[in-house]
C-alpha cells in the first residue's frame, strides 16, 4: 500500500455517495492517506473494472447490495460473481451495506460466502472507518512500512528530477545566466560530496549525463537543487528529515511494548526510536505533504514555460 488509498465504490445514489465519500476522505487524511475513489453505479461497470485489473488495484470495495435501479437479484449476482472467480479470485476486503441488512447476511450464508463485512446503510461510515483502520494497522508492520517509505521517497526523487530537468530546459535558451548558475550549482553539490569521500568524477560530462548517474547525483543532491529554486521555504532543511527516516527504516525491527502492542524500533545516535501508530500516521502525512509541495513547484515551473 502506498499513501494513496483506493476504493471501488458501487452506489447509484450520487448525492449519498458524494456525502459519504467526503467523510471517508477526511478520515483517511487524518490517518495520513489520500483517497482515490472509483465510482460504479451498476454491476456491469464492476465487471468491466474486474476485467481490467481483477480489482487488485483497490484496497477495499464498498458495495450497495440493493441498487435502486435493480432488482434484489442484483445483490445475489454480485455475490455469485465474486464467489465464482476461482481462476482470478477477488481477495480485496469488501463491505456490503443495505437498509435490509438481514437479507444481505442471509444471501451471504446461502452462498457460503465468508470473509466480508456487512453494515446497515445508516451505520455505514462507522463500519467503513473501523474496517479501514483495522487494515491500516495491519500494514504498519516493518516490511510493509519500510516498503511504503522506500516507494514514496522514490516517487519524490522522481518529482525532484522532473523539477530539475524542467528548470534546466526552461533556462537553457531563455536565460543563459540562470542556466549556467544552476548547472554550476549541481556540479558543485556533487564535487563537494565526492571530495569528502576521496572520490572523483568527470566534471566535464554533459549535465544530463551527470544527473542521470544515481550513484553520483543522490537524493540529497536532488533535494539541495530543489531548495535552490525554493530557498524561502528551506526545502532541503525539512526534507533532510525524510532522508534520515529512510536510512533509519532500513534497520528497524518489530518489537512489542509493555501493553502487548506491536511497535517498530530503530536506533538513531545510539538512542531507540519507537514507530507506533501515531508515528506512522505522522510519517504518511509528511510524505503526502512533500508530494504536494513538489507537485506545486513543478506546476509553477510548467506555467513559466508556457508563458
Amino acid at each position: 500500500m502506498k499513501i494513496e488509498y483506493k476504493i471501488l465504490w458501487v452506489e447509484d445514489d450520487y448525492e449519498w455517495y458524494n456525502a459519504e465519500m467526503l467523510l471517508i476522505k477526511e478520515s483517511l487524511e487524518e490517518l495520513g492517506f489520500s483517497l482515490t475513489s472509483k465510482h460504479c453505479t451498476n454491476f456491469d461497470e464492476v465487471k468491466e473494472e474486474y476485467n481490467t485489473n481483477q480489482l487488485k488495484n483497490y484496497d477495499i470495495l464498498f458495495i450497495d447490495f440493493r441498487l435502486s435501479q435493480s432488482s434484489l437479484e442484483n445483490g445475489d449476482k454480485i455475490i455469485e460473481f465474486i464467489r465464482t472467480q476461482n481462476n482470478r479470485p477477488i481477495l480485496t476486503t469488501i463491505i456490503f451495506y443495505s437498509s435490509d441488512i438481514e437479507t444481505v447476511r442471509e444471501k451471504l450464508r446461502e452462498n457460503n460466502f465468508e470473509g466480508v463485512y456487512t453494515s446497515l446503510r445508516r451505520e455505514f461510515i462507522n463500519k467503513a472507518e473501523e474496517v479501514i483502520s483495522l487494515g491500516i494497522k495491519r500494514i504498519q508492520e516493518v516490511n510493509t512500512m519500510r516498503g511504503l517509505i522506500m516507494a514514496e521517497t522514490s516517487n519524490l526523487d522522481y518529482l525532484m528530477m522532473k523539477i530539475i530537468r524542467k528548470h534546466l530546459q526552461n533556462t537553457k535558451d531563455k536565460n543563459k545566466d540562470a542556466y549556467n548558475d544552476y548547472e554550476e550549482y549541481i556540479r558543485k553539490c556533487i564535487s563537494d560530496t565526492i571530495s569528502s569521500n576521496k572520490r572523483s568524477f568527470d566534471n566535464t560530462e554533459d549535465i544530463e549525463k551527470v544527473i542521470n548517474n544515481t550513484k553520483l547525483f543522490t537524493a540529497s543532491h536532488k533535494a539541495k537543487c530543489v531548495n535552490r529554486l525554493n530557498r524561502k521555504e528551506k526545502f532541503y532543511n525539512r526534507y533532510e528529515g525524510i532522508l534520515k527516516l529512510r536510512n533509519t527504516f532500513a534497520h528497524v525491527v518489530e518489537d512489542v511494548n509493555k501493553n502487548g502492542e506491536k511497535i517498530l524500533k530503530g536506533k538513531s545516535q545510539d538512542r531507540d526510536i519507537i514507530f507506533d501508530e501515531n508515528k506512522c500516521i505522522d510519517i504518511r502525512k509528511k510524505l503526502r505533504g512533500f508530494k504536494k509541495e513538489l507537485e506545486k513547484i513543478l506546476e509553477d515551473i510548467n506555467n513559466i514555460q508556457r508563458n
